[in-house]
């Protein structure tokens, strides 16, 4: 059964990039919002909401799909750049800069600065 989850995830996560190229944001997040029903723990999932969101011109979404992924440790550095911004936009400036410092902690564990 979790093979035909991923599966049908797939699709919609497929579908949804689809409309991206054609910058139809609103289908794009309804498709992957569907994707999410069927893999929820899917992590990319909630950078491709995050992106769409912020295309959207809605960063409160934006900044709950960006909540979810700082608590994972797969967050890039374009990523936490992305999320600050928005943190920023909707004024919570120290949930900005934690992420910031997070992502700073993040850089030196993996290229020690000398």
């Amino acid at each position: 059964m979790d093979f035909a989850k991923q599966c049908l995830a797939n699709v919609y996560i497929r579908k949804g990039f689809a409309y991206l190229t054609k910058l139809d944001y609103a289908n794009a997040l309804e498709m992957y919002k569907k994707a999410y029903r069927f893999a929820p723990n899917f992590k990319p999932l909630n950078k491709y909401m995050a992106f769409t969101n912020q295309r959207m011109n809605n960063p409160a979404a934006a900044a709950k799909s960006y909540d979810i992924l700082s608590k994972t440790d797969s967050l890039s550095t374009d990523y936490i750049e992305a999320a600050a911004n928005v943190y920023k936009t909707i004024g919570d400036t120290t949930k900005a800069i934690e992420l910031i410092k997070k992502g700073v902690k993040r850089c030196l564990m993996i290229r020690p600065y000398y």
